[in-house]
């Protein structure tokens, strides 16, 4: 295989396959449980 086919093959890697794509993941998932679970972070409600 040629070093630009090589390359091409990288750039087209479908996005879940990147680490980072996943630690993302975690990372929002956590937030939103976060949010979810804590009175104190959320927007208080109108009254």
């Amino acid at each position: 295989m040629k070093d630009d086919q090589k390359d091409d093959a990288a750039r087209r890697r479908p996005i879940h396959h990147s680490p980072l794509f996943w630690i993302g993941v975690v990372l929002c998932l956590a937030a939103i449980v976060v949010y979810v679970m804590s009175y104190d972070l959320s927007w208080p409600v109108a009254k």
